[in-house]
């Protein structure tokens, strides 16, 4: 009977013009799948000469990416190819060391970045890419960077990447932002900003379009992402999604009201940096990407000014990250930016700079560990960075049961108009000061709810929870209407202060 309806179903999808979901893997796509760990690799400074005493290497490596710990630029990783085999335990690299070292940790293996780029394609048709369970791959190239895309390389609606395997990814050459410098990169196409005339207030169902033929480009149904930016602050102060149910003229009318207001305090200047206040078309959404159960590992990579990235979400609705394990030595393993309905939960990351959540609306980020020991995944040394960096102009979300580890300078920062936010239910280690350190650290917030959180001290007396203005833009944000209560903060000399020109914020002492 059972075999029956199974038939049935796959009949009735078949009917509809659909096909029940494969799971493809990369190894259906030509993935090898091979990649090694050395424990013992040495190399000389200004030599190519790497050597492995456990190392099993035949000619069939030539070719094959390797990765050198310590052995680059400013101590972190050479980054190349296998050029000559020459034993079982030694080979020549395509490009010399700049540092000896001796035992270090060391990747080799098949560049499986066209597999697995295939194979998330595929997962955007018929259902996943599975990584494939207890396999390792490497993905080293120059243009490395995964984009999950639609037929015509356009955004899409739908895919899941998975699967309890591990990708070791280190990019070959000079990191170039959004070739090479992050692993997977899930993003919708956008429009260019376009000018709005006048403030938005709360409640408003309209907002008005400089020139009648940038609100022409919209069209009932379209999404549009309004955004003020501060030249000071570099990015966005304040964002939301709007949708659009009518054009009439240069008044541009939305389906439903605008959740918080739009001050339009700052000039407009076009391109090539768009400040003030602006609406652009989200001009095809990619849309439910879910990206849950995999390892990834980054090595240290060091080039000035250029971070290596994870997992980066832009201009998303709705995307999924869950239960994914990353160790990232170069940058964050996460960042978002002005996505809608993110959901963030579960995930061990620990990485040398803050996972970032950046004019984010709608977020939910739970029960996630960051910068917490562990065997596989912890960075050597003391703490580099802090937990959870929530800024510019993220809103209407929810930070709650996390658990941060030891962190350095701030576990959790809500900086540049983050407001309308529950941070409830997190726990924090021991915070190690620079300068303006704390356990929980707003400036320009609004609305924010603070509660039921702990954290467990610092390296010096300080405040746990501080509350304060960003009054050097190039127009102020105030703290206002904040509520810090309920917290068990321990270790700091002030357990929470508001400093807030407005004395609107209410700051539990306890």
């Amino acid at each position: 009977m059972l075999v029956k309806l199974i038939l049935l179903a796959c009949a009735a999808l078949m009917q509809a013009g659909l096909t029940p979901a494969h799971a493809a893997t990369p190894r259906d796509f030509g993935g090898k799948g091979d990649l090694a760990a050395l424990h013992d690799g040495s190399i000389a400074n200004g030599t190519a000469d790497f050597r492995s005493r456990s190392a099993a290497f035949t000619p069939a490596d030539v070719g094959k990416a390797i990765v050198v710990s310590r052995a680059g630029n400013g101590g972190g990783a050479l980054v190349t190819k296998i050029q000559a085999f020459v034993s079982a335990t030694q080979v020549t690299l395509a490009a010399n060391a700049s540092a000896t070292v001796t035992d270090e940790l060391t990747y080799y293996g098949t560049d499986d970045t066209a597999a697995i780029r295939s194979c998330v394609y595929q997962s955007t048709k018929s259902g996943e890419c599975t990584i494939s369970d207890g396999t390792s791959f490497m993905v080293s190239s120059t243009n490395s960077t995964i984009v999950p895309l639609g037929a015509g390389n356009l955004p899409i609606s739908r895919g899941v990447i998975n699967g309890h395997g591990r990708v070791v990814f280190a990019p070959q050459g000079t990191l170039t932002g959004g070739s090479n410098d992050r692993l997977f990169y899930v993003t919708s196409q956008e429009g260019h900003p376009l000018p709005i005339t006048g403030p938005i207030a709360k409640g408003a169902t309209s907002f008005r379009a400089q020139d009648a033929s940038d609100a022409a480009t919209l069209s009932p149904g379209d999404w549009v992402i309004i955004t003020e930016m501060d030249a000071v602050a570099g990015d966005n102060v304040y964002v939301d999604w709007m949708e659009v149910s009518a054009v009439d003229g240069t008044v541009v009318r939305t389906a439903a009201p605008f959740r918080m207001a739009f001050p339009n305090a700052r000039p407009w200047a076009g391109p090539p940096k768009h400040w003030g206040l602006s609406f652009r078309k989200v001009i095809s959404i990619t849309s439910n990407i879910t990206i849950r159960d995999i390892t990834i590992i980054i090595p240290k990579i060091v080039q000035e000014r250029h971070n290596v990235i994870g997992i980066h979400t832009r201009d998303t609705l709705g995307t999924v990250i869950s239960n994914v394990r990353c160790l990232n030595a170069s940058g964050n393993c996460f960042g978002s930016y002005m996505d809608k309905g993110l959901i963030f939960q579960d995930n061990k990351m620990n990485g040398s700079v803050y996972p970032e959540f950046a004019g984010d609306v709608d977020a939910t980020i739970s029960r996630n560990r960051v910068n917490e020991p562990d065997e596989d995944l912890s960075l050597p040394g003391p703490p580099t960075s802090g937990g959870f960096e929530i800024d510019f102009g993220t809103g209407f979300s929810n930070v709650t049961e996390n658990s941060v580890g030891p962190s350095r300078q701030t576990c959790i920062a809500l900086l540049t108009g983050v407001h309308d936010t529950v941070i409830t239910g997190n726990t924090c280690g021991v915070v190690t000061f620079g300068s303006g350190a704390a356990c929980i650290l707003s400036r320009g917030g609004y609305r924010i709810s603070v509660s039921e959180n702990t954290c467990m001290g610092a390296s010096q007396a300080g405040r746990g929870i501080d509350f304060g203005d960003v009054p050097n833009l190039t127009a102020p944000i105030l703290s206002d209407g904040n509520r810090i209560f309920n917290n068990k903060v321990r270790g700091f000399a002030t357990p929470s202060f508001c400093g807030g020109r407005l004395r609107t914020d209410v700051c539990d002492q306890r």
